[in-house]
């Protein structure tokens, strides 16, 4: 899927260095677009068929908490500054520096919140946080709590618990309005249950939301 998707974007690519009229350019710009949201959404749809499999496992390598933060915020830095939104980050004291997991998934999961935080926010802030909400000693795992929050349009109470199901969003005339395909959410849920997690939303209709999710990681040995 993605090889003859990535042949048009080059093509495409290659189109908008040549010289072109004012409608020719808008059309290759309007076909540019679309390859990078259709590509998008092939990239979705084979993750979650990858993730969703019986056989697939969590990797359990060493990594830095906080630089994964801060590589991830500055990815969206540009957007929010595009957007005139504000980007509010924190890594909480308490949070140990080195830890061990799947930080390739922790991140897959991150850049889904912050996705749909940006999407559906047009003033205000989108903010990511991190903080400390169990240690347990004796199996050597530290239990976190990651909060993406919003100042967008909200989620209606009735309709909260279905936008973790695949395919399914909280409203037809939003999904038309912003697009999308609805497994970002369910996709995070699954990799949040194979950490041993849980995500919930808080959230009032035009006040924003907030995404929590806990995960376990073990100690890292490097400490």
């Amino acid at each position: 899927l993605r090889t003859p998707m990535n042949a048009t974007m080059g093509m495409t690519a290659m189109l908008l260095v040549t010289e072109l009229d004012e409608e020719q350019r808008e059309y290759a710009d309007l076909i540019n677009q679309e390859n990078h949201h259709l590509l998008d959404i092939i990239d979705k749809i084979l993750n979650y068929s990858r993730y969703t499999k019986e056989s697939f496992v969590l990797k359990s390598l060493d990594f830095s908490l906080r630089d994964l933060i801060y590589s991830i915020t500055d990815q969206y830095q540009t957007k929010a500054t595009q957007s005139n939104l504000e980007l509010r980050y924190m890594v909480q004291n308490d949070v140990p520096e080195l830890l061990l997991g799947d930080a390739n998934c922790l991140s897959e999961i991150l850049k889904h919140l912050l996705d749909n935080a940006f999407k559906f926010t047009k003033q205000g802030f989108v903010s990511l946080t991190v903080n400390l909400s169990a240690y347990l000693p004796q199996e050597k795992l530290y239990c976190l709590r990651f909060n993406v929050q919003d100042t967008g349009i909200g989620i209606d109470k009735d309709k909260q618990q279905s936008i973790f199901d695949a395919f399914n969003q909280a409203d037809n005339s939003r999904v038309r309005q912003y697009g999308g395909i609805g497994l970002g959410l369910s996709l995070s849920a699954r990799l949040i249950s194979l950490m041993k997690g849980v995500i919930w939303l808080e959230s009032e209709v035009n006040q924003g939301s907030t995404f929590r999710f806990t995960a376990y990681f073990k100690e890292s040995e490097l400490i």
